[in-house]
Parts: C-alpha cells; structure tokens; sequence
C-alpha cells in the first residue's frame, strides 16, 4: 500500500507513473526541504530514503549517503511532506481518485456510496490499482437521504 503512495509522490514530483518503482528497494528524495509534523518551518537541503515501502532515514543532503542502486529523485526547489487526508469526499469513479494522490491527499473517508467502492478498496490494498487508503462509512445519518443498508466494512 505505502508503495503506491509513495508512487503518488513521485507523481507530485513529475515522475511518469509508478513504473520507475519496479524493481527499486530504495527510492532517495534528494535535497528536498521537507515539512514535518514537529517543526514550524520548511527543513531545507534534506535528503529522504525510502527502503521498500517504509522511510527509512532521513538527514541533511550531501551527508547522508544514498545507495548507488536507489532511484534518486532531485527535490532541489519542491516539498516533501506528510500525505493529507480528506474526511469528506464523494467518489463515484475509480479514475477521480487519482487527482487527489497528485495533490498530496493519501487518505480519504468517503461521505457515501456502493459496495464498488470497498472493491477499489480491495484492489488498491492488494497493489492492482493506484489510490489512496480509503475508509467509507456505511449509510448515511441524515433523515433527508434514506439509503438501503449496504456493506459496513469501514
């Protein structure tokens, strides 16, 4: 799952696609100034390692060595931070996921919808299609919309 977010990341960095990950244990985002969670500001010059699907390492460019056989990414004027999440979405093609990956959002809670959705669900958490982790409620709460009990896999 995570490899395909960071495959959105590539995207963001106007990489052509996840296919430059197959193959690659360790994917280097070289000399990025990278906003986290802890700081107030942008962290210039910073180099982030992905090893599989996880972070790995993370360290000032030019002193933390990057493996020669990593796809190295140039970051050198972009951002790299944490992905969003969106908790209100209405998504009714597979093909409207996308756009919000490229925007930084990797998490979505979709406000309604059909049992196709859990399938996209499925498919993007075995690896077949590109997409953001995705959480759906089951019906919805208001007394105008009176919808059908559907699968409450959450």
């Amino acid at each position: 799952r995570t490899r395909f977010r960071v495959a959105a990341l590539m995207v963001a960095f106007g990489l052509q696609g996840s296919g430059e990950l197959a193959g690659q244990s360790t994917t280097a985002f070289v000399n990025v100034s990278l906003v986290t969670m802890e700081e107030t500001d942008a962290i210039p010059g910073q180099t982030v390692l992905i090893h599989g699907d996880r972070i790995g390492e993370i360290g000032a460019a030019g002193e933390l060595a990057v493996p020669r056989d990593a796809l190295r990414i140039d970051g050198s004027g972009r951002y790299l931070m944490p992905g969003l999440a969106d908790m209100h979405v209405h998504v009714s093609l597979p093909q409207h996921l996308i756009p919000h990956m490229t925007h930084g959002v990797t998490t979505l809670r979709l406000a309604w919808g059909g049992p196709h959705q859990l399938y996209w669900r499925e498919k993007i958490e075995r690896g077949e299609m590109l997409g953001p982790r995705i959480y759906r409620r089951c019906r919805t709460t208001s007394s105008r919309w009176r919808t059908p009990p559907m699968p409450c896999a959450l």
